[in-house]
């Protein structure tokens, strides 16, 4: 039988560090990647798709939402199993009601209730589910399989959403444990996993797919599926799949001179920019030109990539007084950034020399936007 085993889809996440135009950039391709998921299916011929748990970003998304993965998963006609997980738990009410109420189709297999194996496939597999009614649960709600009888010859397929003790990092959830060899003790062919947002593997048959559609900066193989062949009594053969839109990108860099900011732009520069969300972690420490180009550079890369995220608390602007001098100000402005020079260089420095400090650069950047600059 070919599986295909997908998880944390998030809908309707709402990226609020990016901007209003970004998130809704970003929310619109999860849609679009949940399409991409059942096209692959289809492509694929596999009989049935698990979705290992958080769907969506919550249970409060809106219903354009909803509608949109329902007009996703149209594109495969098979078999799909759904699990909540600890962002849309099956609570009473949850978003499994309203979806519901909007009605779905017969292929769509929501596991939304503890009880025995959903048996699917004309009998041949039996899906064991562990859904999440709480967002956080102590005890290892996959601990039932063990006991759980299925027919005689179908295969045996787990679908959980949690932690595995031990093998995720140590900022990892440790809520709603799942046992390392839960495979093994309830004897499945396959145990499909949600949660981590990277493709691991636990055990030759127990496998988290991570997410589709990355979603964070962290370097853990995310953006899979995995297509998976399993045959009752053989160790499942597994296919890593890439199928994210997006490229998440994390560029560190210290800044001393206006050439290391052209030196940035050259290396930020690449012919997939449409499909980079950037972060910049800026640090070191310019002169209010260095620092004037730099601003400049930022509102271009904005327009470039997808979205851009910029961290500089740890750059600094040098400021000197003789830089007003250069731009030929009007004198009003000459003689406030005098007085600023004079607080920014007080001795002791104080809470006073940092505010005209911040004063000094915000004035010269305002000047350098209406091109006063030499």
């Amino acid at each position: 039988m070919r599986l295909l085993h997908t998880a944390d889809w998030q809908l309707g996440k709402e990226f609020g560090s990016f901007g209003d135009d970004a998130g809704a950039l970003l929310r619109a391709q999860r849609i679009k990647t949940v399409r991409a998921v059942a096209e692959l299916a289809t492509t694929e011929k596999v009989d049935l798709v698990l979705v290992a748990g958080d769907v969506f970003e919550s249970n409060l998304v809106k219903p354009e939402v909803i509608t949109g993965m329902l007009g996703a998963l149209r594109a495969f006609s098979g078999d799909w199993v759904i699990l909540p997980g600890n962002h849309d738990y099956a609570s009473e009410p949850s978003i499994w009601d309203r979806l519901r109420g909007m009605g779905f189709p017969a292929n769509v297999h929501l596991a939304t209730t503890e009880g025995p194996a959903l048996l699917l496939q004309n009998g041949t597999v039996a899906v064991l589910c562990a859904p999440l009614v709480r967002r956080h649960e102590s005890v290892d709600k996959t601990a039932i399989w063990n006991d759980c009888e299925t027919p005689a010859g179908c295969l045996r397929i787990g679908l959980a959403h949690g932690s595995v003790p031990g093998f995720l990092p140590a900022e990892a959830e440790p809520s709603n444990p799942i046992a390392a060899d839960r495979a093994a003790a309830a004897r499945l062919d396959y145990l499909a996993l949600g949660d981590w947002h990277g493709t691991m593997e636990i055990a030759p048959n127990t496998w988290y797919c991570g997410t589709p559609e990355s979603d964070n900066f962290v370097a853990n193989d995310c953006g899979n599926v995995l297509l998976i062949e399993v045959e009752a009594g053989c160790a499942p053969r597994i296919e890593r799949r890439a199928i994210g839109h997006f490229q998440w990108r994390r560029k560190r860099a210290v800044l001393q001179s206006a050439g290391d900011v052209e030196q940035l732009g050259r290396e930020l520069s690449t012919p997939a920019d449409a499909q980079q969300i950037v972060r910049l972690e800026l640090s070191g420490s310019l002169d209010v030109a260095g620092r004037a180009l730099l601003d400049r550079k930022i509102e271009w890369w904005g327009g470039q990539f997808a979205a851009l995220d910029v961290r500089d608390s740890q750059l600094t602007t040098m400021l000197r007084t003789e830089d007003f001098a250069a731009m030929q100000p009007p004198g009003y402005v000459e003689a406030a950034a005098q007085k600023l020079g004079v607080l920014h260089a007080a001795d002791p420095p104080g809470d006073q020399a940092e505010v005209a400090a911040k004063a000094l650069e915000l004035l010269y950047r305002y000047c350098s936007a209406l091109g006063t600059t030499p």
